[in-house]
């Protein structure tokens, strides 16, 4: 039997080890379920071809501290959540912003900025904005 080490989805069978080294930036509207929230994970990792279970933790503004579906969502799957001003989103260069994000949180964006904030990298998943939900990834090195 094969053991492979991860956080890639393959197509043929063996036994996976997971490394926990994504960083799941996520922003969503006001009052959006954790099984949205769950379902967009799911299809857009799977589209990406990584695994859900390699999530380290979920990132996002500040003013979600109190948003129940992304709150459950990250109990749900054992995952931490770190929070990020708007003006500590702001600094991060290189990401294509949003009007809409701009007038409701003041950040130009939430989920690419936390992402590349919390991983300390780049992302390994742009910007993907499904129903209610918006979600990037990056990669946290697990050598630091």
């Amino acid at each position: 039997a094969q053991l492979i080490i991860t956080n890639r989805i393959m197509s043929f069978s063996a036994l996976y080890l997971r490394p926990r080294n994504l960083v799941l930036g996520i922003g969503c509207n006001r009052g959006t379920e954790a099984e949205e929230i769950g379902k967009v994970v799911k299809d857009v990792f799977g589209e990406w071809g990584f695994s859900p279970n390699s999530i380290r933790n979920v990132a996002t503004v500040d003013k979600k501290k109190d948003e129940a579906g992304l709150l459950c969502f990250a109990e749900r799957h054992g995952l931490a959540i770190e929070f990020f001003s708007p003006e500590e989103l702001n600094r991060v260069k290189g990401i294509k912003g949003s009007e809409a994000s701009m007038r409701a949180i003041g950040a130009r964006g939430v989920a690419e900025p936390a992402a590349i904030l919390s991983a300390r990298s780049s992302l390994l998943i742009p910007k993907q904005k499904r129903g209610n939900v918006t979600l990037a990834a990056a990669s946290f090195s697990l050598l630091e």
